[in-house]
């Protein structure tokens, strides 16, 4: 329990000071067990009003809670004799814990810091897709990991009408299964043979130029790269890759065999745009050329409460722009552990090089070397 003098004094109360307080400490799922009647009662208003006030669907409760939606539904009026006494008490304490971790990550979404911005990186990626889409061309850029390629893919998703956003995974690499990602958006049968999927995808995208972005295209295998080729030289829509440079190694080095090589040319051949986006030019004087700027920094964290000071900002350029350090996945992780445990302090080199190295973040394991600010402090505290 906590000794907060505001202490609740039962479930419902955790709505309410979860809903209205986000200075709060978190309730410990502990106090959701319901144990007696009156707590039964109290995890049944909590469930009432979270899905009255549309927190949540009871479809998506169901899914939380690992129970059937028609539980709830008999839960919430109140058909406790379907349930034996166990039974009841545990979907009730479950639920209520469900309807807490909604809260928590509603408030953890108010203070977060990062999320997309139109940085120059954004812009690059843009710049792409509206090739592709103008030309109805296969185009594909390439960035490091953690430069916030699939943020940038997924708001252009929602703003396109019509894109499709697949994301290559290591188990979809083979033909299939690549045909099957690709099938679920758009409603289509993903059974059968690749080439009955493959059908499938050809005749629903004919005609629609609809465009497609594949984020992680790195991991696509040479028979799934052929295999989308065929597709655009079936349907001719605007189709955008992206991935890690280590494409355009796939794409461009020699292979064993001749019909090896020519597929690989044949791909090659249909890709109107490849950009290195690896780097981008420096405009504004700070150095030399940077994926990520002071001015790219300074607009990621300017929500958030984040009073990101000078030394601060060219601490996390310096990430950013440095192989191998999870680039801005980390940057966006340091800021928001310094806001975190010091909402009021401003975001000095030094108390992000002490979160760092306090949380054993990997930076010194990526090959990233730190020089210790002059104002570093022994410890930063955390734990």
């Amino acid at each position: 329990m906590s000794n907060d003098p505001r202490e609740f004094n039962n479930i419902t109360d955790v709505f309410e000071r979860l809903n209205g307080d986000a200075r709060m400490n978190p309730i410990p799922d502990h106090v959701m067990d319901v144990q007696s009647k009156e707590s039964l009662d109290e995890a049944h208003a909590l469930v009432d009003r979270a899905l009255a006030t549309g927190l949540v669907t009871a479809v998506a409760l169901a899914r939380r809670a690992g129970c059937k939606p028609r539980a709830i539904s008999e839960f919430r009026n109140r058909k406790w004799d379907k349930f034996s006494p166990g039974t009841l008490a545990t979907l009730a304490s479950t639920l209520a814990k469900a309807i807490n971790a909604i809260l928590r990550e509603r408030e953890a979404a108010k203070t977060a810091v990062g999320g997309y911005v139109s940085i120059r990186m954004a812009q690059a990626i843009q710049g792409v897709v509206s090739y592709a889409i103008k030309r109805k061309k296969i185009a594909a850029f390439l960035v490091p990991a953690g430069c916030g390629k699939t943020m940038a893919l997924l708001a252009l998703r929602y703003e396109i009408p019509g894109a499709i956003l697949i994301t290559v995974t290591r188990l979809r690499g083979t033909v299939k299964s690549f045909l099957q990602v690709w099938a679920r958006p758009l409603g289509l049968n993903e059974t059968g043979r690749a080439e009955d999927i493959q059908d499938r995808i050809t005749k629903h995208l004919a005609g629609s130029g609809r465009l497609v972005m594949i984020d992680e295209a790195h991991k696509l295998s040479l028979a799934a790269i052929d295999v989308l080729r065929e597709i655009w030289d079936d349907v001719q829509i605007p189709i955008v890759l992206a991935a890690t440079p280590c494409l355009q190694q796939t794409l461009t080095s020699q292979r064993v065999g001749t019909s090896a090589a020519e597929l690989m040319d044949q791909v090659s051949s249909r890709i109107g745009m490849f950009r290195d986006l690896t780097e981008l030019d420096n405009s504004t004087g700070d150095g030399p050329a940077q994926r990520v700027n002071v001015a790219d920094m300074r607009k990621l964290y300017a929500r958030g409460g984040v009073r990101l000071a000078r030394d601060g900002v060219d601490f996390l350029c310096k990430i950013a722009n440095s192989p191998g350090t999870g680039g801005l996945r980390t940057c966006t992780d340091l800021v928001q552990t310094a806001v975190d445990l010091y909402p009021a302090e401003e975001i000095t080199a030094a108390l992000l090089y002490g979160i760092a190295r306090d949380t054993r973040i990997g930076l010194t394991e990526a090959g990233f070397y730190m020089e210790s600010p002059a104002s570093a402090p022994h410890r930063v505290g955390i734990g």
